[in-house]
């Protein structure tokens, strides 16, 4: 009995912070008219850009506080039942129905490998103090926390205490996966249909568990919305603003996500839609906010602008709590584990025990090949022309039955 009404709890919990969340981001699209193309499931993406950035902000002020997350909590169920939506108006019980189906899953889900070893404690030391400089000197593996924590000690709350934090990430998982299953239902294109199927499969096979997915693939689930936005809906400027939005996410989540934007910039080369004229003040408003918080945030935490480029990090005689050597030396033992330096025991091949000489002339590669290619990289890469080919060869199907009507009609 205890444990079926702590479930029960448990699920409301889940409901009502995803329409809180949802609330918040109705403030963003419906307050601007951005409802031409409205999906549901992007109002959760969109709250979350502007708690992260209301929460980064709060921590100035006032610290972690429970009093701030439940008044935070009800502002965006408030929000939510205010704003009423009225373009491609999504049915209320299917939203619980799919909430529902996910809840499952997030019930035999467990959390990723290194929550403990630092995400909780760089949440729980978030949440207890003020920001505070230097705070990586108390555990050199808080640098590259993700800002997503800024979300995630919202959760923080009476009673339960850091027992909600791993939803939010879950959160961003079935928006992913809503925001595609919305398209299906509401757009006819074949294309569009190929593309939002294909990444249903990748979300749901691959990612099966909270461990599966931490926030660098968190941000990449963003990152195959802002594709879809940018590759099929060109012309569309309000489309254009949204990725714009979501791709500003996916950098505060994982700053690793800028890699990526030569390739944003590539599809929409000598269109008509870059005119940052006309982007508005709510989105340079964002896009500074978001600018100021991963350097702000970089140069508190470590002394550097921007951690990711060690060339970007002071000295330690200029700024005393700088991290620039460790950086460097983590740097390069990142590069090294990459590579399989640490795990040569477990291939065929003999031991190289100079790091370097491992390094110089590709003699890392066999290494790799049979560490990590195998073993993370070929399965997906499985899943990947399995999961295309099945989707392609049903649309394929479903073309060749459209034309065969239309020429019997004939």
């Amino acid at each position: 009995m205890e444990k079926t009404l702590s479930t029960l709890i448990f699920l409301l919990i889940y409901v009502a912070g995803f329409l809180s969340i949802s609330g918040f981001g109705k403030l963003i699209l419906i307050k601007n008219n951005f409802g031409s193309r409205e999906n549901f499931f992007e109002f959760g993406i969109y709250g979350f850009l502007l708690l992260l950035i209301l929460s980064y902000f709060l921590q100035f002020i006032l610290g972690g506080s429970y009093l701030v997350n439940i008044l935070i909590f009800v502002t965006g169920l408030a929000l939510y039942f205010l704003f009423k939506s009225k373009k491609n108006k999504i049915k209320t019980h299917f939203i619980f129905l799919f909430l529902l189906v996910f809840f499952v899953g997030l019930l035999i889900s467990k959390t990723h490998e290194d929550f403990y070893f630092y995400h909780y404690f760089s949440i729980k030391e978030l949440f207890e103090n003020n920001l505070r400089i230097g705070v990586d000197n108390l555990n050199t593996r808080f640098f590259y926390s993700s800002l997503f924590i800024y979300n995630q000690i919202l959760y923080v709350i009476p009673f339960l205490n850091f027992k909600l934090v791993h939803i939010p990430i879950f959160y961003l998982y079935i928006c992913s996966i809503g925001y595609f299953l919305f398209n299906i239902y509401k757009i006819k294109n074949n294309d569009q249909n190929l593309y939002s199927i294909f990444c249903i499969l990748i979300l749901i096979v691959k990612f099966t568990r909270l461990s599966e997915f931490g926030y660098d693939y968190a941000a990449q689930f963003l990152l195959l919305i802002v594709f879809h936005k940018i590759f099929f809906f060109s012309d569309n400027m309000e489309e254009f603003k949204k990725a714009i939005l979501i791709f500003i996410l996916s950098v505060l989540l994982r700053p690793i996500s800028l890699f990526f934007f030569p390739i944003f910039l590539y599809l929409i080369k000598n269109r008509n839609i870059i005119k940052i004229n006309k982007l508005g003040i709510l989105w340079i408003s964002i896009l500074s906010a978001a600018i100021i918080i991963i350097l702000s945030s970089s140069f508190l935490r470590t002394g550097c602008i921007f951690y990711p480029i060690t060339n970007t990090c002071f000295d330690e005689k200029k700024v005393f709590w700088s991290q620039k050597n460790y950086i460097e030396d983590h740097s390069n033992e990142i590069k090294n584990w990459a590579k399989g330096f640490y795990h040569q025991e477990n291939t065929k091949f003999t031991k190289i025990n100079d790091p370097k000489l491992f390094s110089s002339k590709f003699n890392w590669f066999k290494y790799w090949i049979e560490l990590h290619f195998f073993y993370k990289i070929f399965e997906f890469l499985i899943i990947l022309v399995l999961s295309f080919l099945i989707t392609y060869i049903y649309f394929q199907k479903e073309k060749l039955s459209s034309n065969q009507k239309l020429f019997s009609r004939n």
